[in-house]
């Protein structure tokens, strides 16, 4: 009976030394694998940047589909930066509008068109419009090759030097789920982490315009020749096809998954991106791109002659005309439309209606009828952007620096 008990205990002590040896095992193997200080613990914050617009075209589709737009839009304020601006802006979950200004600076305006502050991007102009991450910096890029990071309250978080890996590429900037930002400098794609450093790049070769597309695990882009790449992070970019043409006014990534694009400014044309197959949709002279997507998949364009084309299929369902009539001259062939600058894209939301702003400055929203309802007819002095502000309101950004609030 005492060897019996004897033995128990030698058994339950060598058991106890085991699981010592062990714990002492696993703690210095965690320390020698990771420099890791359990002391210092990072908050990060993930997921789809908050807010109705954070990056250009509203999200990583691209579709400039938005939640919801006034069927009969006002103007609720409008206020003015110095400088004017050229770019897209951003809005936070808050309705805080970010601008990048002409003179080098970077502006912040609440919902009701207060300034809430401005800072300097060093000696040049953004060359791409800001995005809003997951953790709310706000990130922009200047013709100097530099990427600037803001926090909410405009605090600096970080500035960064890109101007080794060649010029500021004409694209628009992708926020990832992650918190950091994909940026195309020259021919190459760039990972921004979320302290502004430089993580994974990848060279594609060609120069690289219009979108960078979130497609899931990877991003698409297209070069200046129409060749559409993709680059899923582990792997070196690779051609999936082409839209023969140019799309430097980007594309986009409907909820089917396939990609749809203006070319050349006449024809629209779908590609799947498993195939690369591309096949045109419809040709109509004037097309005004991207293409905004709404719920149900019906893709909607604007042509430079004022009328909105809006299709399920392959063929053209709807027309609606936003001109009387455009402005005609003399050519060889006879009377020809005179068309002047493109208007900003379009927005949808899921209930089907459509906002606009026309180059001559007239804003206003198409019910899901077909029916036109203007907010305004006068000029607002060369609009270049329509975004979204929150629920049942939209913004318009003109040249001049004049920011147009419209709600209910």
């Amino acid at each position: 009976m005492l060897a019996k008990q004897q033995g128990k205990q030698m058994t339950r002590g060598l058991a106890m030394a085991c699981a010592f040896v062990a714990t002492i095992g696993a703690v210095s193997s965690f320390a020698e694998a990771d420099d890791t200080k359990v002391n210092l613990p990072i908050h990060l914050i993930v997921g789809p940047p908050a807010g109705p617009h954070p990056m250009a075209r509203v999200n990583g589709s691209r579709t400039g589909l938005v939640a919801q737009l006034p069927s009969s839009p006002k103007l609720l304020w409008h206020q003015r930066v110095r400088g004017g601006t050229t770019l897209p802006v951003a809005v936070d979950e808050t309705g805080a509008m970010v601008i990048a200004s002409a003179v080098a600076e970077l502006v912040q305006l609440d919902r009701n068109g207060r300034e809430q502050w401005r800072q300097k991007l060093g000696m040049s102009v953004a060359s791409t419009e800001p995005v809003i991450t997951s953790n709310g910096t706000r990130v922009v890029l200047t013709s100097l090759g530099r990427a600037w990071g803001f926090g909410p309250d405009g605090t600096m978080r970080f500035q960064t030097d890109l101007s080794g890996f060649g010029a500021i590429a004409p694209t628009h900037p992708l926020p990832k789920e992650d918190g950091t930002v994909v940026v195309a400098v020259g021919s190459q794609l760039i990972v921004l982490d979320r302290d502004g450093s430089v993580g994974q790049r990848a060279d594609v070769g060609h120069r690289l315009v219009g979108s960078i597309v979130s497609d899931g695990r990877s991003v698409l882009v297209t070069t200046d020749g129409g060749d559409v790449m993709r680059w899923s992070f582990s792997l070196p970019p690779y051609r999936i096809g082409t839209f023969r043409g140019s799309v430097r006014e980007g594309f986009v990534r409907s909820s089917k998954g396939e990609l749809l694009a203006v070319v050349d400014g006449q024809r629209l044309v779908a590609m799947d991106p498993t195939t690369g197959v591309a096949v045109t949709r419809w040709f109509v002279v004037g097309l005004e791109g991207p293409p905004t997507v709404g719920e149900s998949g019906t893709v909607h364009v604007a042509s430079h002659a004022g009328i909105v084309y809006s299709s399920e299929s392959t063929t053209l369902d709807r027309e609606v005309a936003l001109d009387t009539s455009p402005d005609v001259s003399e050519g060889d062939g006879g009377v020809i439309p005179s068309y002047g600058l493109p208007s900003p894209p379009l927005l949808a939301d899921r209930s089907g209606q459509v906002a606009f702003v026309r180059a001559d400055g007239r804003v206003g929203v198409i019910s899901t009828n077909g029916t036109v309802r203007f907010a305004s007819r006068s000029s607002l002095a060369t609009p270049v952007d329509l975004a979204a502000a929150g629920p049942n309101r939209f913004v318009v950004v003109c040249r001049t620096g004049d920011i147009f609030l419209y709600g209910p």
